[in-house]
């Protein structure tokens, strides 16, 4: 199998994945780039470090398959920079179920933080029409802060 290898989004090189038996061979050949030490990577596995070879730069290295789950490269392509995953979305925490009495007017939400939150809808009123001054309507919905309304 051979893959390409890239610097900034530029192919630079290119390296050639064999296995044998329980081991990945990697034989790669890239440009000669700069008097830079330059390191191969697999995402942010790093692999081996080059060696000059006259105009080029070449790694031969022989690795256990157990050692390095990052091959074959997933993303089909080899790099001289770590590539750092993307940032996990932040989960929203899930929102605990509250029922209760504001001003002595029944209504069941959502507890967040110091807020009971109830599902907004632009075609349907607050949840509790006598208490709107002490509502706002945020990230979707009518949220009633705990202290105003107690």
């Amino acid at each position: 199998m051979e893959y390409p290898i890239l610097m900034h989004d530029r192919e630079v090189g290119t390296c050639v994945l064999e296995e044998v038996g329980l081991y990945w061979q990697l034989r790669c050949d890239c440009e000669l780039l700069s008097d830079r030490v330059e390191r191969l990577y697999a995402g942010e596995r790093r692999l081996g470090v080059f060696e000059k070879e006259g105009d080029r730069l070449t790694l031969r290295r022989v690795i256990s398959k157990a050692s390095c789950p990052e091959l074959p490269p997933q993303n089909g392509v080899l790099t001289l920079h770590p590539v750092q995953p993307p940032e996990p979305e932040p989960e929203e925490p899930a929102l605990e179920p509250w029922e209760g009495e504001v001003q002595g007017y029944p209504l069941k939400g959502y507890l967040k933080d110091d807020r009971v939150l109830f599902p907004y809808d632009e075609n349907e009123p607050c949840p509790c029409e006598p208490l709107i001054c002490f509502f706002e309507v945020k990230d979707g919905f009518w949220q009633l802060p705990l202290s105003a309304g107690e």
